[in-house]
């Protein structure tokens, strides 16, 4: 699965040879949103695509180390 995110935050240029499927995205953002599971979006198997999202779980700050 092809996923391209252009945002101001984050890690810029992530890539993971970790394996996604369309439900890895969704639960993804389900989780960012705060949303309940759709689907099969919640199994145990679902990996949430954190290696990709803001630096696997790590926040950046408020943009001043970008400067």
């Amino acid at each position: 699965m092809l996923v391209i995110v252009d945002t101001n935050y984050g890690v810029h240029g992530a890539q993971s040879t970790q394996m996604y499927t369309h439900f890895s995205l969704l639960k993804s953002l389900e989780g960012g949103f705060g949303l309940p599971c759709l689907n099969h979006a919640c199994d145990a198997n679902v990996s949430v695509m954190s290696d990709l999202f803001a630096g696997g779980h790590e926040r950046r700050g408020d943009g001043d180390d970008d400067k």
